[in-house]
């Protein structure tokens, strides 16, 4: 720690522009800042206590921040600008310029205008004004996040560890106990700046942040709340109300928030919401007395701080939400009694600021100040609907405050997919507010990233994307816009299946081969060159700790072997006339230049590092480590910033898009793709399915056992093969025996020649590619299940992953996966698919006894000389497994299941008045509607399947209309149908139909 009195460390907790339009800083300062303060072990602790119950104190600082935009144009048009805003300079501070700036798109500097504004919240009125007044002009820099542009100056982000100094004579060290607001001279203001970490450490130390989580003893949505449950805690445990990230579809996420044993909470109360000016009165002591960090509520952007900043304004009785200048605002805590003698929350809870005890040694209590700025607003944003990637989204309204974060679990966008942790990474390495972090896309992040990049390099961001497509033929659009790769794959059963992943392959793409706007779309016409070889990769092997950790490769820049220059995707050519390389795009007319890194790769570089990083990591850390569920959060953000980076290259209103980089990294994506098939297949393996960015491949022992079945004369359990023909499990008596040392080769292979990073997702010991529910003779590419060699399910397409499955259906189908996850040996064989079922000649049609096995398996099967002991360990199975599936039918049709395990969630894609056959979803919103709960397109909307007449819409009733339905009124045969439909996916690949099932269930 430094020796200078005027010397502050701490973390960045906000950074926005103050009422007077000055930057304003709040910081969690260091404990060993504290020097001239009293500490207190616990900072929930009160008894005894000698100041306010925490002892680190957040620091409000003030730092002078000019900022600027900049407008291009004719210079007659520039001119009459600067006169006109010459007149603005007289009431706001602000200097203008003449100066020469980088356009992304433009070959050559671009004239502009400089307006720098002194004061930088002052900027949007000016910047309106010139708009308003010249609107023909462009735009650039005017509507970039002020935390942006404060990294790219300084390279702070959220959460940075800094030490500042201030100026002296503004506060001294005595005073710094009153830094907050010194009514003096206010806050203090920041002479220097340095950061300490970087938002690329993998493990930087967690700051102590303060959290307060509110919460509602019912839904809103559904009830009246009649009591607010509130819990305190310290520390990053806090930060992960989430058990199991990912295990669980999102809609059965539901945290729990009345548990005060729950990690970090160490203490809890209960306000009641009536009579209303009592709950105030102890809401703001509350406030007062934990001064948190971070509000966490259920609710609270759609119903619970719009209902309380209501309840405020009309009881005139301020609620200091936001954290602002400490100060007498009139918000003090000396209020009048309550009328009719009424108590102001019985029953009292110990935490409950009545109970405080008072000061030893007579010493008087801190100042009734509450930390409310009255000046600095609360920002309230409207509910929206918007279109994106072809669907409908909804965002509630947002409630954002100053000086303290708030976040709505049910409002944040990707909250039920990586929790706080991977927000706050999110806010990190994209340095976006850690409030807008959670509630806009990663889009948003990735867009931001990319701006600071620019910022730092001196490029200029358009405020309104001007850059089109270049003209193309039809012949050039069918060649251009074709996507990722996407094989059909082998229906039926598979044992032994390594599936290997590209690590984020777009985003690998675009740095490795340099693909940006600005790079993308040299004309190959123009140069008449011979290839170069590309530069390689070499690979680095990682270690595993268990059979499915992601075996990461980690690919480093190293220069190409000279002779194996053809092996490598998108050979580097020289262009003598305009001295630069370039390298050809697949099947495209473009070239991409390679002279100098291109805006998009530098920024998604330090980002796939850290990814990779993570990902090394999670693959060396035990199960048990708790480790592991951070970096995994923290690997889940950086992975949707990542997607979201490729899309956005194609998006018409990015800011740094153009579809035909989009293009080349499609076009890269097949070649690569096709490159590891090949690979693959000169090693001996067979590959089953291929899928944009992985691949499935198992090793093909097909001709020895087709001998050997052919001698034996055989039947028994089928397993598929490449050529989508079945031959009997008993022709594979010895396993192949795959193994993450066997694969090892292939990723090296793979590696070389496509130059990007690869890893093993896994070894499944079985994998069923499952057919179209219209025609069972079509596959469909992303509709399957596994079960890896550690016993874990991955699973794509169906009715679990779907979010509009009852959760009760949902929860059978995992149950179902479980069983035969846990019923099938690793070396088990696994009875037939579908298709060969049907075809087989000893098939009669009649139903079998359960112990024949799944499916169609004969009992001559049983008493074949090639049947081995290993089919009959599956065999015996079944009777379990059909045993549970009847007993979870017959609760279901017995009525017994709970309301709301039987809830279907759907979203709306368009407004009411735009149906012409009404979906259940738009029915249960029509009721809605009718007693007053409007819903917008893109909200969910949950409903029950009654009995009734569709025609009149009786069949389905809304679960936020009240009555609650009897359990007599429910569709049981629609529920069963759904029912049937879940299992039999699961058990179609060992051929079981649905009506086959429907036999055998219900008799």
């Amino acid at each position: 720690m430094s020796d200078d009195p005027n010397s502050i460390t701490g973390w960045l907790l906000d950074l926005y522009a103050d009422p007077e339009g000055e930057l304003a800083l709040w910081l969690v300062e260091e404990d060993n800042c504290c020097r001239d303060r009293p500490a207190c072990t616990n900072p929930l602790q009160y008894a005894g206590a000698q100041t306010r119950p925490y002892a680190r104190p957040r620091l409000r600082l003030r730092q002078s921040f000019p900022i600027t935009f900049y407008a291009a144009g004719p210079n007659s048009r520039l001119r009459l600008l600067w006169q006109h805003l010459a007149t603005t300079a007289q009431t706001v501070p602000l200097t203008l310029s003449r100066q020469e700036r980088r356009d992304l798109f433009q070959p050559e500097p671009v004239t502009v205008l400089a307006v720098e504004v002194q004061k930088p919240g002052l900027l949007p009125e000016v910047f309106h004004q010139a708009v308003a007044a010249f609107p023909d002009l462009t735009y650039y820099d005017a509507d970039l996040l002020l935390t942006a542009r404060h990294a790219a100056v300084y390279g702070t982000f959220p959460l940075a560890k800094l030490r500042l100094t201030i100026e002296a004579g503004i506060n001294n060290r005595a005073g710094i106990n009153n830094r907050a607001g010194n009514q003096a001279g206010g806050p203090a203001m920041v002479r220097t700046l340095e950061v300490l970490d970087s938002p690329w450490d993998v493990d930087a130390p967690p700051p102590p942040l303060r959290v307060m989580r509110l919460s509602p003893d019912c839904d809103p949505r559904r009830g009246k709340p009649a009591w607010l449950d509130v819990a305190v805690g310290t520390g990053m445990d806090v930060l992960n109300p989430v058990a199991n990230i990912g295990t669980e579809p999102p809609r059965h996420f539901h945290p729990s928030f009345k548990s005060a044993s729950a990690p970090g909470f160490t203490s809890t109360c209960r306000l009641s919401l009536q009579p209303e000016r009592a709950l105030l009165i102890g809401l703001r002591a509350l406030l007062w007395r934990y001064d948190p960090d971070l509000l966490l509520t259920a609710w609270g952007d759609t119903w619970l701080l719009p209902h309380l900043l209501d309840l405020a304004e009309k009881l005139d009785l301020p609620l200091p939400l936001n954290r602002g200048a400490y100060g007498d605002v009139g918000a003090g805590l000396h209020l009048p009694d309550l009328p009719n003698g009424e108590s102001p929350d019985p029953p009292l809870h110990p935490l409950h600021p009545q109970h405080l005890p008072d000061p030893p040694n007579g010493e008087s209590p801190d100042p009734p100040r509450i930390p409310c700025d009255a000046r600095q607003p609360i920002l309230r944003r409207p509910e929206r609907s918007y279109h994106a990637y072809g669907q409908v989204i909804y965002r509630g309204q947002q409630v954002l405050l100053s000086g303290r974060w708030h976040i709505d679990m049910f409002n944040a966008m990707m909250f039920h997919d990586y929790a706080l942790d991977g927000i706050l990474e999110s806010a990190r390495v994209s340095t976006m507010p850690v409030q807008q972090a959670a509630r806009l896309s990663p889009g948003t992040g990735i867009s931001t990233m990319q701006i600071v990049t620019a910022l730092r390099q001196g490029v200029m961001t358009p405020w309104r994307k001007q850059q089109a497509e270049i003209p193309k033929t039809a012949l050039d659009l069918l060649h251009a816009d074709q996507g990722g790769l996407v094989y059909q794959p082998i229906i039926g059963l598979h044992r032994d299946v390594a599936e290997i992943d590209f690590i984020s392959m777009y985003p690998s793409i675009m740095a490795r081969f340099n693909i940006s706007p600005e790079t993308t779309g040299v004309a190959g016409s123009e140069t008449d060159v011979a290839p170069t070889p590309q530069p390689s990769f070499n690979i680095v092997e990682a270690s595993l700790a268990a059979p499915h950790t992601a075996c990461n490769v980690v690919a480093t820049s190293v220069a190409a072997s000279p002779d194996t220059p053809d092996e490598l995707v998108g050979n580097v050519v020289a262009t003598p006339v305009a001295e630069r390389q370039v390298a050809w795009v697949p099947e495209l007319n473009l070239w991409v230049d390679q002279s100098t890194p291109g805006l998009v790769p530098q920024t998604l570089q330090p980002l796939l590092e850290k990814r990779i990083a993570l990902k090394q990591r999670i693959a060396d850390l035990p199960r048990w480590d708790p480790r592991k569920k951070l970096y995994k959060a923290r690997a889940a953000a950086h992975k949707w910033l990542l997607v979201t980076c490729f899309g956005y290259l194609g998006y018409k209103n990015a800011r740094f898009g153009r579809i035909e980089a989009h293009q080349a990294v499609t076009a890269y994506s097949r070649e690569c793709l096709l490159s590891a098939k090949e690979a693959a297949e000169d090693l001996g393996y067979t590959v089953l399915h291929m899928y944009v960015d992985g691949l499935w491949v198992c090793k093909d022992t097909a001709e020895a056992g087709l001998n050997a079945g052919e001698r034996r004369g055989g039947s028994g359990p089928i397993w598929a093969t490449k050529h989508g023909k079945c031959r009997p499990a008993s022709t594979y008596d010895t396993p192949t025996g795959l193994s993450v040392e066997a694969v090892q080769p292939l990723l090296d292979k793979i590696a070389r020649r496509t130059g990007l990073p690869i890893a093993l997702e896994g070894i499944y010991r079985w994998v069923a590619f499952l057919p179209s529910r219209s025609d069972e003779r079509v596959p469909v590419a992303n509709r399957y299940f596994g079960v890896f060699q550690d016993g874990s399910i991955k699973l794509r397409g169906l009715e679990a992953r779907r979010g509009d499955t009852p959760p009760f259906i949902a929860a059978v189908q995992m149950g179902l996966l479980e069983r035969l996850a846990r019923s099938v040996p690793k070396t088990a064989g696994l009875g037939r698919n579908m298709q060969t079922g049907i075809n087989d000649p000893g098939y009669n049609g009649k139903p079998l006894a359960e112990t024949a096995g799944l499916g169609r398996i004969m009992q001559a099967g049983i008493n074949d000389p090639g049947y081995s002991r290993r089919e009959d360990e599956l065999l015996q199975a079944l009777p379990e497994t059909l045993a549970y599936l009847r007993q979870e039918l017959r609760r279901l049709r017995s009525r017994g299941i709970p309301l709301e395990e039987l809830l279907v969630t759907q979203k709306l894609s368009r407004t009411l008045d735009q149906y012409r056959s009404p979906s259940p979803a738009a029915v249960a919103a029509t009721q809605l509607a009718a007693i007053g709960r409007s819903t917008r397109p893109g909200q969910s909307v949950r409903f029950l399947f009654l009995r009734g007449e569709h025609s009149k819409g009786e069949d389905v009733q809304a679960w936020d209309c009240s009555p609650t339905p009897s359990p007599e009124r429910l569709d049981i045969e629609r529920y069963t149908v759904l029912f049937m439909r879940a299992c039999a996916a699961v058990l179609q690949p060992f051929g079981l139909t649905e009506d086959e099932l429907r036999f055998r269930l219900i008799r």
